[in-house]
């Protein structure tokens, strides 16, 4: 059974972001376009397997998380999510550079 896939909206603002940073950086728009199809593609896959992430409680256990967060890795890219399972719901809540200390920014 598939789940449906939400984005928040800073979800949406980070993939903007996102794009106009790497033109910026590159000066290509297609560079920047692929790296959003391939994180699209990567949160595609949670229709199907949902718990593929690894749980961030059990990475920073002294944390109080808003949520039951879940991250996939993708082109350097964490995208942060949770999981209502009994509305079969994926909300993607975040997508941050790998090396942006996203923990203090999901408290």
């Amino acid at each position: 059974m598939k789940y449906r896939i939400e984005m928040t909206e800073t979800a949406i603002n980070d993939l903007d972001t996102i794009y106009l940073k790497v033109v910026e950086l590159s000066n290509y728009s297609d560079i920047a376009s692929n790296l959003i199809k391939r994180l699209g593609l990567r949160m595609k896959m949670l229709e199907k397997f949902a718990e593929i992430g690894e749980r961030l409680s059990e990475c920073f256990s002294n944390k109080n998380f808003h949520h039951d967060y879940r991250k996939l890795l993708e082109s350097h890219y964490l995208i942060i999510y949770h999981v209502e399972f009994e509305k079969r719901i994926v909300y993607i809540d975040r997508i941050f550079h790998e090396r942006t200390d996203y923990i203090q920014r999901l408290l």
